[in-house]
């Protein structure tokens, strides 16, 4: 965290890789998002897998206490939920064209420029004092998903309305 004019600390907030990947990736398989991709191109059991991806990506990033873009762990985290490489090619590239391109320059570039744009007073507005780290993804949460205490998970457009 970093520390505020008046002495307080304000939370850091990333739209962390890692996160939106999979919660892309789970939208392709509940045909929430358009994919030439069949939900029997992945794995058996799914959905668990998933989850337990996701928890290990927040430990990862709340432990770490730094963001950088590893595209390594979006290769691994693929590779173990679907059944064949060109899936997971398919897969990667569909979500890069979305993060990096659509819109201009990319998601990704969208939620990091509106994430520094926030004053203090807004960010507490936005998550209270109990959070020390705003993770933003691109779209709503299935309500299985969760997050460690001091980390809150935060859709676009809710992260919209404080801005």
């Amino acid at each position: 965290m970093k520390k505020a004019e008046n002495g307080n600390y304000y939370p850091t907030i990333i739209a962390p890789i890692e996160l939106n990947f999979l919660l892309f990736v789970n939208k392709i398989y509940n045909k929430t998002w358009y994919s030439v991709i069949s939900k029997e191109e992945f794995i058996d059991d799914f959905e668990n897998h998933l989850l337990i991806l996701w928890d290990k990506r927040v430990e990862t990033l709340v432990n770490d206490g730094k963001y950088i873009i590893n595209e390594r762990v979006i290769k691994e985290d693929i590779d173990r939920l679907v059944r064949k490489k060109e899936t997971a090619e398919i897969i990667i590239k569909e979500f890069e064209n979305f993060w990096y391109r659509i819109p201009p320059h990319g998601f990704g570039n969208l939620l990091e420029r509106i994430c520094g744009t926030l004053q203090v007073s807004q960010l507490q507005n936005l998550i209270g004092d109990e959070y020390s780290k705003i993770f933003i993804v691109f779209d709503c949460l299935p309500k299985e998903y969760r997050a460690q205490n001091s980390v809150k998970v935060v859709s676009y457009s809710e992260f919209l309305r404080y801005i």
